[in-house]
């Protein structure tokens, strides 16, 4: 084990409070990073270089762990439900009338903490109401809304047999002051079993209402339905993650070892990803940026349409790009990476993972590629005026494209023992 690699991910996890799924995720990124440091000593790379690439394959862990809670911070609980004058006087008949005119909802942002291994399914609501069920009765969802934010969280804590579905309206009329008694009474309530939590909880939210929604599992899975909002988070540990048709203007997807399977996504702005070592499967999307970091799971994207720039980080995950953007980056250890598309630059670097590139005559302006081991190989419209210069050590370089200097399109190759193929 390398001391080194082993101290900068001790210092990743050093102010997070140490829980079992913490301890999980230190763990596989230890495991991950030190595997990959003996695979580039084996291929002939040197000690620094190798911790160097190793350090860099960490880039955007910090951003995904800065979901979890510190050590100096006091455990994250669902808010208590505030107190009103009127508490006792308030009745379950009652509750069925609560609304209020959706331009005028309390509610910015809801919060699904602590799921645990619960899935969770998001959809949208056609009735004007916001809905929470839980397919096992036994469960308890405790809620509380504090300066508009709507938190649902899963507790041991027992409470008296009420409705089976927490749900309010958002026509009309509001008397914000008996909220929170609305949901203490509509609460559920559970008993975990060997701290297994196998239940199913539904969120469905008016179509009428664009809140950011937060959502926390350990290994339940997501599951995002037809919907529009205005931002959605998702941090699973080992939890998948599935949508379908979701709209909104950022989406920010956080997972240690949890597979994604995207569909159809809307993006207005910025599209996040970040895994360890799930796989991510992304189709038919659009987004303006993309950023996309992963250690060891493999990344598929197709028929995605990017309006300014993709960014793609991977350690020892192999990456398959095949989506027209204008600006796309990759920066990989060992991962073998696939691109095509219509490009106007593409700038790529790996150590001993082999490059593909296909690209479109359509904006093409340059195309920057360096690999220490890895071969590349780059293919070029048949009828496209380039300037191609390409070099190799003791790599294998075939140029069968005409290269014409001067020329507008630029191709820049290089390596140190890959072979270099352009055609």
């Amino acid at each position: 084990m390398n001391a080194t690699i082993a101290k900068i991910v001790n210092l990743l996890f050093e102010d997070l409070a140490e829980t079992e799924e913490t301890v999980a995720i230190r763990e596989e990124i230890l495991q991950n990073c030190q595997e990959r440091y003996q695979d580039l000593r084996e291929a002939g790379i040197s000690e620094d270089d190798a911790i160097h690439a190793v350090i860099e394959s960490l880039s955007g862990m910090e951003e995904m762990l800065s979901e979890y809670p510190r050590k100096a911070e006091e455990p994250i609980t669902a808010p208590e439900p505030p107190a009103t004058e009127n508490a006792e006087a308030f009745d379950e008949e009652e509750s069925r009338a609560w609304s209020c005119d959706p331009a005028q909802s309390p509610i910015r942002e809801i919060r699904m903490e602590h799921m645990g291994s619960a899935d969770v399914i998001v959809c949208a609501s056609q009735d004007h109401l916001i809905h929470v069920e839980c397919s096992e009765p036994e469960l308890t969802l405790m809620t509380g809304i504090e300066n508009g934010v709507l938190t649902i969280a899963l507790s041991e804590q027992k409470q008296e047999e009420v409705k089976e579905e927490i749900k309010f309206s958002l026509e009309d009329s509001f008397d914000l002051s008996s909220l929170g008694k609305l949901f203490e009474k509509l609460a559920k309530r559970f008993v975990s079993v060997n701290n297994s939590i196998d239940a199913e909880i539904t969120l469905e939210i008016p179509a009428a209402i664009c809140p950011d929604v937060r959502i926390s599992t350990t290994s339940g899975s997501v599951t995002v339905e037809p919907l529009t909002l205005e931002q959605m988070q998702i941090t699973t540990a080992s939890g998948e993650v599935e949508m379908d048709a979701l709209t909104c203007r950022a989406l920010t997807i956080t997972t240690a070892s949890g597979d994604l399977a995207l569909d159809n996504l809307d993006v207005k702005e910025n599209l996040l990803l970040t895994s360890v070592s799930g796989d991510m499967e992304m189709d038919t999307s659009r987004a303006d940026a993309v950023k996309i970091h992963t250690t060891s799971g493999d990344i598929v994207t197709h028929k995605c349409s990017i309006a300014s720039s993709a960014s793609i980080k991977t350690t020892s995950g192999d990456a398959e790009w095949m989506n027209s953007v204008p600006e796309l980056s990759v920066v990989s250890v060992s991962g073998d990476l696939h691109l095509a598309g219509a490009f106007q630059s593409v700038h790529f670097s790996t150590i001993s993972g082999d490059v593909q590139v296909m690209a479109e005559e359509n904006g093409l302006q340059m195309i920057k590629g360096t690999t220490t081991s890895g071969d590349c190989a780059v293919r070029l419209p048949e009828n496209l005026e380039a300037a191609i210069s390409c070099r190799s050590r003791s790599g294998d370089i075939h140029i069968q494209h005409a290269s014409v200097p001067g020329s507008a399109v630029t191709v820049d190759l290089s390596s140190v023992s890959g072979d270099i193929k352009v055609h």
